[in-house]
């Protein structure tokens, strides 16, 4: 058995089911990449008020996603 580096975590996998193609699969990758927060002007309402509650946190910008979708044939090494 042959290994393969996806490079991305395997999110599915996916055997054809058609009798004559169950040796194609379809390998599905996913990833998220890290959000940063938004920067904000600091004002005197960011600092915390009397009861000691911190000020609520910057928004984070939304997350990108990155993925590939590969196909791939078994076959058998024997022949």
């Amino acid at each position: 058995m042959t290994g393969y580096d996806t490079i991305w975590p395997a999110d599915s996998v996916e055997f054809c089911p058609h009798p004559d193609a169950t040796d194609v699969f379809v390998v599905g990758t996913y990833k998220l990449e890290d959000s940063e927060k938004i920067e904000t002007a600091s004002t005197a309402d960011d600092a915390p008020d009397d009861s000691g509650t911190p000020p609520p946190e910057a928004p984070k910008k939304p997350q990108k996603r990155r993925g590939k979708c590969m196909l791939f044939r078994l076959r058998d090494d024997d022949q």
